[in-house]
Formats: structure tokens, C-alpha cells, sequence
């Protein structure tokens, strides 16, 4: 039976956990342990919002139940915990690494349009990790995560154009990639970028490289350092 705490109570959780969201988890101190405990009574009575809400926390404090919830959740439904069990399995984070089970996992996900699990199942098929190398599907994949303004799946179809991988080689339509990549937020995409216009021949630029291996140096990235040092060293 349900635990009379609860009993009646299921649309206030809901009416809970929607404003939870919408203060994007940020709960006053207050009122946290008050909030957690009644998530957890609805989770143990398998309220859909609260398991998935539940596994979003144990993934944030990186606990140890992070897996258990989490597949609770992706067992309901939730193509977030989905996701988050391809990344676990992808990394070995708190299970033993499996490909093809990471695989698996975005594979549940994607099919329900989830935006990470588009692109990481994206690079799973591009490079052959956990089923057979098919660029030609990965690119799909990015493609559908680029839709959804995944600035990391700009990057990666980026580097596809550039290298022709599963796709013509297409150098324009690289630094457009990348671009779009930068505007999104990705600080890799300036070395990357800039690395296009090294090329050679008359698609090269190496003043404009050097301009934007500079910007990817003053936001951190490793790559725009080394690639900054290089030009230095040349005398650009």
C-alpha cells in the first residue's frame, strides 16, 4: 500500500518538482532537507519524477547509488538516465567499462531525441567503439545533435569536414562547423579553426590562424597555447 504520507499527494509532488526544475535545482537551505526527504518518499513509492530526479542527484554528488537510481529511472523512462548510464559505461564511471553497453544506453536514449546520447551514439559509430565503424551513421547522429545546438556535435562534424570523415571533404563547410561551434560556446573549436587556415596554398591565412589561436589561448584551451607558442616560435 501506499505510504500515507503520500497518499493523494501526487500532483503536489509534481507541482514540487516542476518548480524544482525551474530554479534549475537550486534549493534554499531551508527548505533542502525538508524537499529532499519528500522526494524521497515519493521515489521509494516509484513517482516517476521524483526516481529521475533522484538520479540526477546521485549523478551531481557523484554517489555511489548513482547507477541503482538511475537505471530505476531509465527503466521508466527517462532518456536522461539513459544517457547518463551510456557515459558510465562509456568511462567506467562507477561500473566496469563496456562499450558495447555504453552503446546500448544511448541507443535508448537517441530514440527518444536525447541531445547527448545523439552525439556521444554520434561517436561511437564514427570511430567504432562498442559496435561497427559506420561513418556515415555517426555523422547522422552529430548531425541530429547539431539540431538541437550541441556545440560539441558542431565541432566533431567540423573535424569530419575537414578530414573528410563519412562525408566529402569540405573545407568551407568546416570552418562554418567550427564557427558555430565557438558561438556555442566550445573554446576548442578556435585552435582547431585556426588550423584550417595553415593549410597551404591559397586556402591559407596564417595571420588570421594566429588571431584565433590567440582567442582560444585567452579562454584556456590547451590546444590554442601550443598551436600560439608554435607561431611564436616561427616568428608569426
Amino acid at each position: 500500500d501506499s505510504k500515507p504520507e503520500l497518499q493523494g499527494l501526487s500532483d503536489e509532488v509534481d507541482l514540487m518538482i516542476g518548480a524544482i526544475r525551474e530554479t534549475d535545482h537550486q534549493l534554499a537551505e531551508d527548505k533542502r532537507a525538508t524537499v529532499e526527504e519528500l522526494v524521497q518518499l515519493a521515489a521509494l513509492e516509484e513517482h516517476r519524477g521524483a526516481v529521475s530526479l533522484l538520479a540526477k542527484w546521485a549523478d551531481e554528488s557523484n554517489s555511489p547509488t548513482a547507477v541503482a537510481w538511475n537505471k530505476q529511472a531509465a527503466g521508466q523512462g527517462d532518456p536522461e538516465s539513459m544517457a547518463r548510464l551510456g557515459i558510465y559505461y562509456s568511462v567506467g564511471k562507477h561500473v566496469e567499462p563496456s562499450a558495447p553497453e555504453a552503446v546500448k544506453w544511448f541507443g535508448e536514449a537517441a530514440e527518444q531525441g536525447q541531445v547527448d546520447a545523439l552525439y556521444y551514439l554520434g561517436e561511437c559509430y564514427l570511430f567504432g567503439k562498442g559496435v561497427e565503424e559506420d561513418t556515415t551513421k555517426g555523422v547522422d547522429y552529430l548531425r541530429q545533435a547539431r539540431e538541437q545546438g550541441d556545440a560539441k556535435a558542431s565541432d566533431t562534424l567540423a573535424t569530419c569536414y575537414a578530414q573528410g570523415k563519412g562525408v566529402e571533404r569540405d573545407l568551407s563547410q568546416a570552418r562554418e562547423f567550427y564557427e558555430e561551434a565557438i558561438e556555442r560556446g566550445n573554446p576548442a573549436s578556435f585552435a582547431k579553426l585556426g588550423a584550417t587556415y595553415m593549410v597551404g596554398g591559397d586556402q591559407s591565412e596564417p595571420e588570421k590562424a594566429y588571431t584565433l589561436f590567440l582567442k582560444g589561448a585567452d579562454v584556456g584551451d590547451p590546444g590554442a597555447m601550443a598551436f600560439t607558442a608554435v607561431c611564436l616560435e616561427l616568428g608569426r
